[in-house]
């Protein structure tokens, strides 16, 4: 029997399998969408829908919780991502 990689989403605090969610890492307070989930770095993970970008940024965890800057088109490329 093959176990199935769960990671928590950041927003609902639920667990999703990895390949229904987004992979962000904090390096050096800065915020880098991960799409190979390679880096290194503190990673983060975010459920794949509309509604979870855009509550994100209306909400600005990364901002506030982790201390990490976001760059410009960071939300608009997880949104192209889907």
């Amino acid at each position: 029997m093959v176990k199935e990689n769960k990671r928590t989403d950041i927003l609902s605090r639920s667990s999703y399998p990895k390949g229904e969610l987004f992979r962000i890492v904090i390096v050096n307070h800065l915020a880098i969408f991960d799409p190979t989930f390679k880096m290194a770095g503190r990673g983060l993970y975010l459920h794949k829908d509309k509604d979870s970008v855009f509550s994100l940024q209306k909400k600005g965890l990364l901002e506030k919780r982790y201390k990490a800057s976001v760059p410009e088109d960071f939300y608009q490329t997880l949104l192209e991502a889907l």
